[in-house]
């Protein structure tokens, strides 16, 4: 039983070699000796970027994978160049959200909740992924003015979002932290 255990285990998990790279989608065509090859190459850590590319290229070319390989290429560099766009972007919502936080934080014409209404405002206008920042970002300089300690933490949603149908928000669904 064991051995049969291990024998299935051996055949899903076939890895680099195997069947089977959801990494590298073009492998899936690809002869044993093509595989190698490839695995040799991108192994290399004696060439650089462009010998890489250069040499990958002439062995997508030699195995007959030349189009399955440019578009995993240009796959990778869509996705590449959609992160760096989504990373600027943050970049540049990131300062306005936390000079606005902080204008209705020390506003002295909000009641508490007037200031919750608006932080929940402003909180929703993040997507999911500027919101996790935000929240690293208050986790990680927050301290306590008088010791320079971190200051007690207090879950986000259980003080601004007490409104059941504000939690189904998707900015505001992930149980933050936030500290002061």
């Amino acid at each position: 039983m064991l051995r049969s255990l291990e024998r299935n285990r051996s055949s899903r998990c076939k890895g680099f070699f195997g069947g089977y790279s959801p990494r590298y989608p073009f492998l899936r065509k690809a002869s044993w000796e093509a595989r190698r090859e490839f695995n040799d190459i991108i192994t290399n850590s004696k060439l650089t970027r462009g010998e890489r590319e250069s040499a990958l290229d002439k062995w997508a070319d030699q195995y007959g994978l030349t189009d399955a390989y440019n578009d995993y290429k240009n796959a990778t560099n869509t996705a590449r160049q959609e992160r760096l766009k989504a990373i600027l972007k943050a970049l540049d919502d990131l300062p306005k959200f936390f000079t606005e936080l902080d204008r209705i934080e020390t506003s002295q014409n909000y009641t508490c909740e007037q200031e919750r209404k608006a932080v929940r405002e402003l909180c929703s206008t993040l997507d999911d992924s500027a919101s996790r920042v935000a929240d690293y970002m208050l986790f990680e300089y927050s301290t306590n003015p008088f010791s320079g300690k971190l200051k007690r933490a207090s879950s986000f949603d259980d003080i601004f979002f007490d409104d059941l149908d504000l939690l189904k928000n998707s900015a505001s669904s992930s149980q933050s932290w936030f500290f002061w």
